[in-house]
């Protein structure tokens, strides 16, 4: 399940199901158009699922991708004005202030696509040598921010995005996903456990919160010791599904999920002097859930559990139009934990296996 909350809409990818809720608590199916080429140019096998979904600063446009390589493009009354094919799997899309679309795929490459204009190429603007996991631009327009799985945050300039301005580098992990705040202060959520506030235009940074910290001992090496007996990880922290945040003055909310934890930590933090404090924890009935914070915090398993923010307490409210419409769609949820383990680098020992053949030779003579 891939969900987006922007310009006050709700955006819900359920499979190949795309549903838009209104302010109004009024709500559609988008239309999604099958892809304009040959059937045989299409592998069937990769699926339709919607992957990616994201929409322009003044609700002219939203583009989605699939794992079929298909982008399509919506107009502010929801209907389809671009159908491409990619070359490759996107990973992540945004627009940039001049509406301009730009596409991260899984080979590390962003590019950029004009959607006023008919079959024009796209333009390359940078290359990571790794997955690229996140991507944001500036709200000034002038940067690029972009994550991958090198644990490496790059700033570069846009849209001449071959100069590069910063590199935020000290996590110990893949970066997940990034968020600027109003006061122009990054932050950035990663598999190493932890949320870290930047000075993106320095590379400096400016705070740290270690999210394992809330995890019983217990639980975390029963989940550490599964991932490594599994997976062939070695690792000591669990990491960042999903950040959530929401300002409000000069406090912000952070709603933080961790790999395999039914919970919801609850964070606030004071934009100006960036001190963060822990305020409460949501437990969810479910090990696999979706969420997204507006003004309310929306949880989504196979049924949908809003909660209002009360100073460090969080009251139970109603949804039932959202509750009543996802739930005719529960047969199609898959949410989607946003940290595959695939991620994490596995390390391989050769030594034994050397061994192993440097013995054999020495017999066989």
């Amino acid at each position: 399940m891939v969900i987006l909350y922007e310009n006050n809409l709700l955006w819900c990818a359920f499979s190949r199901k795309l549903l838009v809720f209104h302010s109004s608590n009024e709500h559609e199916e988008l239309e999604i158009p099958e892809p304009e080429l040959p059937k045989e140019s299409v592998k069937e096998n990769n699926g339709k699922n919607i992957t990616c979904i994201t929409s322009s600063k003044d609700s002219e446009y939203t583009a989605i991708t699939t794992q079929n390589k298909q982008l399509i493009v919506y107009n502010k009354v929801f209907k389809p004005i671009r159908n491409i094919k990619l070359p490759k799997v996107a990973n992540k899309i945004c627009f940039a202030p001049n509406n301009e679309l730009l596409v991260a795929d899984k080979n590390g490459d962003v590019w950029a696509y004009n959607v006023n204009i008919d079959n024009e190429k796209p333009v390359l603007l940078l290359g990571h040598l790794s997955i690229i996991i996140d991507m944001i631009i500036s709200p000034c327009g002038k940067y690029i921010i972009t994550c991958d799985r090198d644990e490496k945050i790059r700033v570069s300039h846009y849209p001449n995005s071959y100069n590069i301005a910063m590199f935020c580098l000290g996590h110990k992990e893949f970066v997940t996903q990034l968020h600027l705040l109003k006061n122009n202060v990054l932050l950035s959520a990663s598999g190493d456990g932890t949320v870290r506030m930047w000075n993106y235009l320095e590379g400096k940074q400016l705070n740290m919160l270690d999210c394992n910290d809330r995890v019983e001992e217990s639980i975390l090496k029963k989940i550490v010791n599964e991932l490594h007996k599994e997976e062939e990880i070695d690792i000591s922290r669990l990491p960042v599904c999903n950040m959530q945040v929401q300002e409000n003055d000069n406090n912000v909310i952070l709603a933080i999920s961790l790999y395999k934890i039914p919970k919801i930590y609850l964070y606030k933090l004071n934009s100006e002097n960036l001190k963060c404090s822990y305020v409460n924890h949501i437990e969810v009935e479910k090990e696999n859930f979706s969420f997204f914070l507006s003004s309310r915090l929306y949880i989504i398993t196979d049924k949908v559990t809003g909660y209002n923010f009360n100073n460090n307490d969080v009251d139970l409210v109603a949804c039932k139009l959202l509750d009543e419409t996802i739930s005719r769609y529960k047969d199609l949820l898959n949410h989607s934990t946003n940290c595959s383990t695939l991620f994490y680098k596995k390390k391989h020992n050769n030594i034994e296996d050397y061994l192993f053949r440097k013995k054999q030779r020495l017999e066989s003579k």
